[in-house]
């Protein structure tokens, strides 16, 4: 079956060493408890840095922020942290609108486009 743009998975890869969370689709209400699913194993034992890739991701909405703002909150508590790479534009704006650029250490996916 064919995946639908709307649809979303969040993946646990494991490359040269880093714990990489990849996103693919729209992080809302009814997705947000899949990535939690996936980040809940990295937060009290992992890594001390978890990379989330969202190059692929075409929404986000509260519900997946509060997510993401938890996840680090729990892995600033034990001394590691959380980043978020390869945003969009317009996701990019969503976090700088509110305020959390630099505590989910957000890099968009043009380093240019930083307002």
């Amino acid at each position: 079956m064919d995946a639908s743009p709307d649809l979303f998975a969040a993946t646990l890869e494991r490359v040269d060493g880093n714990s990489i969370v990849v996103l693919v689709g729209e992080l809302d209400l009814d997705t947000a408890p899949e990535l939690a699913r996936v980040l809940d194993p990295l937060l009290d034992e992992g890594p001390s840095e978890v990379l989330v890739e969202c190059s692929d991701l075409s929404f986000i909405d509260s519900s997946g922020i509060a997510v993401l703002v938890a996840a680090q909150m729990r892995l600033k508590g034990r001394g590691a942290h959380l980043a978020l790479r390869s945003l969009t534009p317009h996701a990019m704006k969503t976090f700088a609108t509110v305020g959390l650029t630099e505590f989910l250490n957000v890099e968009p996916a043009d380093p240019r486009s930083i307002a």
